[in-house]
C-alpha cells in the first residue's frame, strides 16, 4: 500500500505495522513524532534508552498491582544500555552489509 498526500500530511500507524518511506531528497529535515500511550498494567520489558520526565506517567486512572501482557509475540527490543543508534544508522549499516556481498 503506497499513502500519498500534500505537503505537511501527517499518517499515523500502530507500532507494529511495517512501515518506510522512500528517500528524503529534500534539503529540509522530516520530523517525526512519536507518542507512546499504554495502559497502566503495561510494564517495559527493557531499559527504556530515551527516558524523560514524563516516562511511567499515568495520565488516566490508577497505578496497576498487576501486570498484564499481550497475547501476541513480540520481539524483545536490541540492549540499548550501552547506547543508543536509531533506525537510519541500522538501516544504514544493512544497506552497506548487501552491498559488499
Amino acid at each position: 500500500m503506497n499513502l500519498t498526500g500534500p505537503a505537511g500530511s501527517v499518517v499515523v500507524l500502530n507500532c507494529r505495522v511495517i512501515h518506510g518511506s522512500h528517500e528524503n531528497n529534500s534539503t529540509r529535515m522530516r520530523p517525526l513524532l512519536l507518542n507512546v500511550y499504554s495502559s497502566a498494567d503495561s510494564m517495559p520489558y527493557a531499559f527504556n534508552p530515551l527516558a524523560n520526565q514524563y516516562d511511567g506517567v499515568i495520565v488516566h486512572g490508577e497505578p496497576a498491582r498487576y501486570a498484564s501482557h499481550d497475547p501476541r509475540g513480540c520481539e524483545l527490543p536490541p540492549d540499548w544500555s550501552k547506547g543508543y543508534v536509531g533506525p537510519w544508522q541500522h538501516q544504514a549499516g544493512a544497506q552497506a552489509n548487501e552491498e559488499s556481498s
